[in-house]
C-alpha cells in the first residue's frame, strides 16, 4: 500500500464541481461485496484519519459533494485494498445496478405485467 498522503489529497478537493452522494453508497455497496464489513470499516477510518467528510452509511443520494470528494473516495479504496484500475473499472461497470435513481428509473419507464 502507497502511502497517500493528505497534502497530495488536499489538491483534489480544489477541482470546482460537484456530485451526488450515490456514489459514494454505490461504493460502499461495491466494498461491502468485496472486502466485507471489516473492509467498509477500514475504508471508513481511513478516510476519518484524513479528515474528509465522506459518509457511505448515512449520506442521502440525491445530496451534492465536492467532486474531489469522489476522486479521494476512488483513490483511498484502490490504495486501501491493493486493487487495480481494472477493478475500480469493474466497480463503475456494476453502479448502475446499485442505483438509487436508475433503480427509480427503471420503476417509472418499464412495468412488469404478469398475466
Amino acid at each position: 500500500m502507497k502511502e497517500i498522503r493528505k497534502k497530495e489529497l488536499d489538491k483534489f478537493m480544489e477541482i470546482e464541481g460537484e456530485t451526488k452522494g450515490v456514489v459514494f453508497q454505490t461504493d460502499a455497496k461495491y466494498v461491502l461485496k468485496k472486502e466485507g464489513e471489516e473492509g467498509l470499516k477500514k475504508l471508513e477510518k481511513r478516510i476519518k484519519e484524513l479528515g474528509y467528510p465522506i459518509d457511505y452509511r448515512k449520506g442521502e443520494a440525491l445530496d451534492l459533494h465536492p467532486v474531489g470528494l469522489r476522486v479521494i473516495s476512488l483513490l483511498l479504496i484502490k490504495d486501501t485494498f491493493g486493487w487495480q484500475d481494472a477493478e475500480l473499472r469493474r466497480m463503475g461497470y456494476v453502479a448502475p445496478g446499485n442505483s438509487f435513481i436508475v433503480k427509480l428509473l427503471m420503476r417509472f419507464f418499464f412495468t412488469q405485467e404478469i398475466h
